[in-house]
């Protein structure tokens, strides 16, 4: 039913394209269609989106972010960040993340719920590697690692997390994932990743 609904609401994308109730409701149809599961349905989701799923995705969020109703949603600038980090466009990503970052001080607990992990194609989470490039004292405080696959851009961590409170700078981190909440990506142990078949359990 959702893919008949997307592939009506696409066939009519030139008189739907300007409309907010239209293009939300093909959001949501085509994301439930692809991912099998509603939006911002959980915490550290994966998603097998190829790149012409994350830049259709984008074009809708974009067309979407244009409209009236919907140009200064949190929610969207989220899925907007997230597609352009999957597009490999990580520095537009970081940026739109930082606007997000001072937009959603109002949104509480939501704020900082690690709703989706950087994912493959198969819908495997990602792994990366890092090296600690600066750190604070006390280690439930936030650092940031150099992150060899993303052109060594700056990722927060927590090292407490990682069960290494005492890692120092120059240090290697391996085999984390990288999470998205509202406050921008951040490196999440793998440890807190369930296979989708233990989540049902």
């Amino acid at each position: 039913a959702c893919k008949r609904a997307v592939d009506y609401l696409k066939e009519h994308w030139n008189k739907i394209n300007q409309d907010s109730h239209s293009l939300y409701l093909l959001l949501k149809v085509w994301w439930l269609s692809k991912a099998k599961e509603s939006l911002f349905s959980g915490e550290r989701r994966t998603v097998s989106f190829n790149q012409k799923d994350w830049q259709y995705c984008l074009e809708i969020v974009e067309a979407l972010m244009k409209t009236q109703e919907f140009y200064e949603n949190l929610s969207l600038t989220y899925l907007k960040g997230l597609t352009n980090f999957h597009l490999d466009r990580i520095q537009i990503s970081l940026d739109i993340f930082k606007e997000l970052e001072n937009e959603s001080s109002s949104m509480g607990r939501r704020r900082i719920l690690r709703s989706y992990l950087a994912s493959n194609p198969d819908g495997s989470p990602r792994k990366f590697m890092g090296e600690v490039a600066w750190r604070r004292e006390k280690p439930n405080e936030r650092g940031a690692l150099y992150v060899s696959q993303l052109q060594r851009k700056h990722i927060p961590f927590v090292p407490q997390l990682f069960g290494n409170p005492e890692i120092l700078k120059g240090e290697s981190l391996s085999e984390f994932h990288i999470a998205f909440n509202f406050l921008g990506p951040i490196a999440d142990p793998i440890t807190y990743y369930s296979q989708p078949s233990q989540k049902k359990k």
